[in-house]
């Protein structure tokens, strides 16, 4: 590999629906790809749909290339091991016990998620210009608070996450059902489904900014000095009804990870 040519690292972030894997070259997002992961692939299936973004069979010394991995499923960790071993790669698995871009003030500190530490690493590199404070929301299998003051991780909550929550009554309760989004017309209601509807999809992003805003009140931080980031499978959809000012950024927890992976590198 040239020399002069950015460090190549394959990250991936494995969650409970899916395994996000992004090809980086330095600190750029050169591909990426998606995998479901309730049914874990084989490391034969993972490795073709690797070769489609980055052919690593035809470099002279793959043992260059570091994956690096932040799980949220036990299962992972044996699986990509597996696949560094048949590839050649490095194996790097991200925990608070690497070199990290900020301090840990969680404990104890080994019971932090990984994916909560790779956001809050990214979101302190990309945003710690915009203000004093970081608040990271993300919207996946569980809803995240994550707070970053100081270069610190200091805290946050966890909360049920969307998919959870808009299904939980369709699913336990014989007279409900299951709604799809609509128009939200309004909170009184006068019928079952616009009751569902307004309650689900426009009672969530009320919780959501209340809880941000009790976050903040907790913290003593003034919410004109605190930039909010979301991320997540629902970040997108979330994030335009959001009464605080925010930016959605889909890559953070990958482009953490590749943080992290730079500075553990061999």
């Amino acid at each position: 590999m040239n020399k002069n040519r950015p460090d190549i690292k394959v990250c991936v972030s494995h969650g409970n629906s899916y395994i996000k894997t992004a090809l980086y070259a330095g600190n750029s997002q050169k591909a990426f790809f998606r995998l479901e992961s309730k049914k874990p692939p084989s490391v034969r299936l993972y490795l073709s749909e690797l070769i489609k973004i980055f052919d690593y069979t035809k470099l002279a010394d793959p043992g260059k290339i570091t994956l690096a991995l932040s799980a949220t499923r036990k299962d992972a960790e044996p699986l990509f091991q597996k696949i560094c071993a048949k590839a050649g790669f490095r194996f790097l698995s991200v925990s608070c016990g690497l070199e990290l871009p900020l301090k840990i003030d969680y404990l104890p500190p080994e019971s932090l998620g990984t994916d909560r530490i790779c956001s809050a690493a990214a979101a302190l590199k990309k945003y710690r210009g915009e203000a004093d404070n970081i608040v990271v929301i993300d919207f996946g299998t569980a809803t995240t608070f994550n707070l970053i003051s100081g270069g610190i991780f200091r805290g946050g909550l966890i909360l049920p996450g969307f998919g959870l929550y808009k299904n939980s009554l369709g699913d336990s309760c014989d007279y409900l059902f299951r709604v799809r989004f609509n128009r939200i017309a309004g909170f009184l209601c006068r019928d079952t489904e616009s009751s569902l509807i307004a309650g689900i999809y426009g009672g969530y992003p009320v919780l959501v900014g209340g809880l941000y805003r009790k976050l903040l009140h907790d913290a003593r931080l003034d919410e004109k000095k605190t930039c909010l980031v979301t991320t997540g499978g629902y970040a997108n959809f979330f994030t335009m009804m959001l009464e605080s000012p925010v930016i959605c950024d889909q890559s953070l927890v990958l482009d953490g990870i590749n943080i992290i992976a730079g500075l553990n590198s061999e």
